[in-house]
This record gives C-alpha cells, structure tokens and sequence, in this order.
C-alpha cells in the first residue's frame, strides 16, 4: 500500500485502496506522504471522518514517524474554528457582560477566561465539564471578528496561529466535515474559509463516508433554532439584551424584532405542511411551497446592522456587526435558494426533530448526486487524491465508489485483512427469529435474544440499531434486567456525547452499549472491553428518506433497478463497517450475532454472507433460550 500511494503522490494520481482492519493503512499512507512533502517539496492534507481517527494519526502514528524517520516534517491538526476560542471575543464578554450575557451565565464565562490563559490548545475540548453549547457559540472564533489581519499578533488566537502553521507544513490534519465546508467556500458560501486548497494531495482515510459528508457540506442546511439564537445574539426581545441594545440600535432592534416574528411565522406555516408526514422528514417537491415573508425584512434588517456597525465607537464590536451583517444577508439568499428551490439538482425536505430539542425544525436541500460538484471543486488541476478505507468494494470491485465519487479510471488496490478471522470470530444467525415486519413478535424474540449474547459474553458488547425508537423501547425493556446481571447498559439516547459514551463503555467493565446509525463505523474498541457485536437489523436505509427517495426516483426513470443499484450496496458496505467494530487487533476473540432472518430467508440474503470475512458461521435452529 505504501508504494502505491508513493506513485499515486509522485506521478499526481487518483488511487483508491481498500485495506482490511489491521493492515497499518494510516503508517501506509503518512510515510509516503511525508517522504513525498520532504523530497519533492509537496505539501497535501489527510482527511478523516472521525475525530478519533484525527487523534490516532496526530497524538500516535505522527509521533512513531517522528522517533523513525531521519528527516524532521511539519503537521498540524486542524479543527473548524468553532471549536477554538476567540480572545477577543471572551474579552467583550467580560467587558459588556451585563448587556450581553444572563447573570448566570458570568461565572461560566469567568471559568472559560481564566482557561484562555491557561490552555495550549485553545480548544473547548480541554474544559471539563465542558461548556454550555449556546453559551460557546458566542465565545468562539467567528470569521469577521478573528482574521488574519486583525489577530496576527494575538499569542491567544489559536485559530488564526493554526491556519499560519498549516500553511507552512507538510501535512495538514482535518476531519471530512471540515473538508468539505471549506470546499464548500468554492460555492461562495465563505470564501474567507480557503484552506490553501492548492496544497498538492488530499488523503482520504474513512473514504466510505466521503459521498455523505460532501453531500451535507456541499448543500444546504437551515436550523430554526440556530437561526433565533444568531439573532437573538443581535437583540433577545425577552430580555432586553444583545450587541444592538448594547449599540443602542433602536431601528436595527425594530428589524430584529420584525424578523424573529416572521421567522416564527414562517416554521409554523411549513411544520402545518409537513404535518401528514409518518416520519422526521417531510420532501418538498415544488419550489414557493409556502410564502417567502422574510425576504424584503432580512435584506432590511442586513443594512440595519451595517448601518450600527459603522456607529461602532469599538472597532472589535464594529467588525462584529460587519460579520453579522453578512450572516444576514447569507441568511435572506439561503431561505430564498430553499423556498424557490433554486439550486439545480438538490432534494429538498423539511425535518423535524425531537420535542423539546433546541435545533427545532431544520430545511436541508442536498445535492442528488455529489460526483459533477466534486468534479467541479475538488478533481481539476493537478493534485494528486487517495481514498482509503476497509470498506470501499462490493465484491472485490470498486465500480460502485467510483460511480458514487464521479472518479475516472482511478488506479485500485484491494487488501485483506491481516487477522485470522477464522479463528478470533464467529457469526451467529438466529433461523426462528421472525421477520421485522412482524412487528411484535419481533421485537419479543429481539429482546430474548440479546438477552442470551449478552448473558453469553458477559456484558462487552455493541447493540447495534437501525431505529432509533426500537433502540430506546430495547433499553426501557432491558434495563431491569442489565442490571440484576450487573452489566452496566449506555444509551445513545442523543442526550449524552457518543465520544463520552464510547469513554465511559471502555471504562465499565461488562458494559453493554445500545448504539444508533455512528457506531456502526469509526468506533474502535480493541481488547476484552468488546467480545461481542450484536446487529438487530440488515441495515436498509429507509426507502421514505427524501434523499433516498430521490435517487431511486431518478435510477428507475433511468432504467435502473435502485433496489440492486442503490439500497443493497448501501446496506452491504454498512454491514460490513458494523461487523468490523468486533475485531481490532490480533488478540480479539468475539461473536457477532445477526437478529435478522432475512439473511436467510430473502435471495439477497446471501449478498451478506458473501461480504462477511472467512469464518465460522452458526446457524442456531432453538428459540430464543432464557437468559
């Protein structure tokens, strides 16, 4: 793998490689990466989808190469700005605080100034607890406020310090959501965001999840509850506070006030449309689905705010407004380019989340198919692009990644894994279990079932779910019973962070461990922790999803037949990325138990068994035995 990512780098070649867990694909690819960036003076960026993945490349295989290679090298890892304080922004909390910030929110903030001196990194991540996600949003680097010009000499503005680094080093860390919102800056979203896209390669490790993230990136999205608190950062009518009241803005205020009204007006009118929905996303299909009201007031409410910016006696408050102000006016074109679906070639929806949840109703209009925008924005020029993965064939071909990315002829290479799977795993299918579709007497032999695995491996295990209420009524069930069993249960109940979930399973001994659609990848758990991976469902994305919908709309008009071309690829690379959570090094053992029975009943059945490593197969022919 090694050489040929090296003659990928040299002769600017695209390469995909499919690398089995425990083939040491990220050495594989950071050696001639490095070598390349010394010896031809290439500098590139390696991109992942997980945050973990980030970690293990700059805390543990960056460091190994450090103590191996003769030559000294350069990285950096990067994280969106977000994710870094703002020194001046901290600043004017603790100056205007009254104005701006709830009394109770000021020894929050004293706690995160005192940090900022403190901290080497400058990265929320470092505060335990960590702090209140609305309250860092408004101490955290914004673009207006922190930019090169205006921070270069600020020691505290780690962002800004970062990006100067990154310009200058041979290899850049980031995540693919990163990646592709800077990307997105090609689409004139933020231009301001350019990450050098000039650098010479891209390296992309976790490339199954390549076409979903750019998708979301590369699109549109639009959070009812984000969008009130952006503007109650300008004026909270409840209150009394905000940057404009603090400006003394009064007809800025006006506008606020005007917009948050028909803002709300607004969601109520399109949760009216979509209440027929049976799920979370309802698809929109025609373009002024209900009246544009906030056109004419966002555009007058942006003028507004420019017009107080420049009132400003402060020049960090002035550029603040400046910075607001171009949101505003980001804001007005967004809601219209989704209202009067302007954007050719995106599936619209509304998508309605959980009572009580501060995101409330979100709109996202996604690119049907990412390949013509990526050829666009990311494949021209000469740049060299690797995609890595343990999953990125279906029966030993590529033809479906390179379908879905729009990549030409790239050069392939396919590797197995180093692991003797016959003899660390065995898979167990269940024959009586009843079909999904029977709906009680389902979920009652489910519940039987991971009651036995669970007894079988003595807790250490992954309850794998592809819905989330079966997930959560499983966890009310089996509760009691975890237990009397002493098996301490975690729930991905969407309360608790999966990265502290993922921390406290690997600190609980015996711990079972109830997860949705992101622990079916990108968690690693090696050693006795995790013996055993249990996976309720095949996991068929649903067919009702508008994205989903979409696409097979346009695959049948085409001829096609999207349930072979499009959900059971889908579905077969997921069930692969569940079954490979069990086996991590050379010295786990452990089960994997499918609970689904049409991978013994349905033709397409035996697609899975043709995608599972070389191992063991039980077919168990008892009903589900008592725990």
């Amino acid at each position: 793998m090694a050489r040929a990512v090296a003659e990928a780098l040299e002769e600017k070649a695209v390469l995909a490689v499919e690398a089995g867990t425990g083939t040491g694909k990220s050495l594989a690819y950071l050696f001639p990466a490095l070598r390349c960036a010394r010896e031809l003076g290439q500098r590139g960026i390696v991109s992942t989808h997980t945050l973990n993945l980030q970690a293990q490349l700059f805390g543990r295989d960056l460091p190994l190469l450090v103590r191996t290679l003769p030559d000294s090298f350069t990285a950096v890892l990067l994280k969106g700005r977000r994710n870094y304080l703002c020194p001046r922004r901290i600043d004017q909390a603790l100056r205007y605080g009254g104005d701006l910030f709830a009394f109770r929110e000021a020894d929050e903030i004293a706690r995160i100034a005192r940090w900022s001196f403190e901290t080497e990194t400058g990265c929320w991540e470092e505060l335990d607890p960590p702090p209140e996600p609305a309250l860092w949003s408004r101490l955290c680097s914004e673009p207006q406020l922190c930019t090169a010009r205006s921070c270069q000499n600020n020691p505290r503005c780690f962002y800004q310090r970062l990006r100067d680094r990154s310009s200058e080093a041979d290899l850049t860390i980031v995540n693919h959501a990163l990646f592709f919102s800077l990307l997105a800056g090609g689409l004139g979203s933020d231009p301001s965001e350019d990450l050098a896209f000039a650098k010479d390669f891209v390296i992309f490790d976790e490339a199954h999840q390549v076409e979903t993230v750019a998708a979301r990136h590369l699109g549109l999205s639009l959070s009812e509850g984000q969008t009130k608190s952006f503007l109650h950062r300008l004026h909270h009518p409840r209150t009394g506070r905000g940057l404009l009241s603090l400006l003394r803005a009064g007809n800025a205020i006006r506008k606020t006030k005007e917009v948050l009204a028909l803002l709300s007006s607004l969601f109520e009118s399109l949760r009216a449309a979509a209440s027929g929905s049976k799920g979370r996303e309802f698809r929109i299909l025609r373009p002024d689905f209900v009246p544009y009201v906030l056109d004419a007031p966002l555009e007058e409410l942006a003028e507004a705010i420019s017009d107080a910016a420049s009132e400003a006696n402060d020049r960090d408050l002035e550029r603040e407004m400046e910075d607001h102000a171009r949101k505003t006016a980001g804001l007005r074109a967004s809601f219209s380019a989704f209202l009067g679906q302007t954007l050719p070639d995106h599936v619209y929806w509304i998508e309605t989340q959980d009572h009580g949840s501060p995101e409330g109703t979100r709109l996202a209009a996604v690119p049907l198919w990412v390949a013509p925008l990526l050829e666009r924005l990311l494949y021209p020029g000469e740049r060299s692009l690797v995609f890595t993965s343990a999953t990125l064939t279906i029966g030993g071909g590529f033809d479906y990644f390179q379908k879905r990315l729009g990549l030409r002829e790239p050069r392939t290479l396919l590797l197995d894994s180093s692991f003797d799977y016959a003899r660390q795993m065995r898979v167990c299918v269940p024959r009586r279990i009843p079909d999904p579709s029977e709906s009680a007497g389902y979920e009652a032999a489910l519940e039987a079932w991971i009651r036995y695995f669970t007894t079988q491996s003595r807790g250490s295990a992954f309850v794998l779910f592809t819905n989330r209420r079966t997930l959560l009524d499983m966890a009310s069930r089996l509760s009691p019973f975890f237990e009397e069993k002493g098996f301490p249960l975690l729930v991905q109940d969407g309360i608790v962070d999966r990265h502290r979930l993922l921390e406290r399973f690997r600190a609980s001994p015996g711990a079972v461990l109830f997860g949705a659609d992101s622990f079916w990848q990108g968690v690693d758990v090696p050693g006795e922790a995790l013996s055993c991976v249990i996976l309720t469902r095949l996991p068929f994305g649903s067919p009702e999803h508008p994205l989903a919908q979409a696409r097979a709309e346009r695959l049948q008009a085409a001829g096609g037949d999207p349930f072979l071309s499009y959900f059971l690829p889908e579905a077969l690379l997921k069930f692969r990325q569940g079954i490979g959570r069990l086996i991590r090094s050379r010295e786990d053992r452990g089960t994997v138990a499918i609970l689904d029975s049409r991978i013994l009943t349905k033709r397409y059945g035996r697609s899975f068994f043709g995608v599972l490593p070389d191992c063991p197969i039980e077919i168990l022919d008892q009903e589900p035995p008592i725990a």
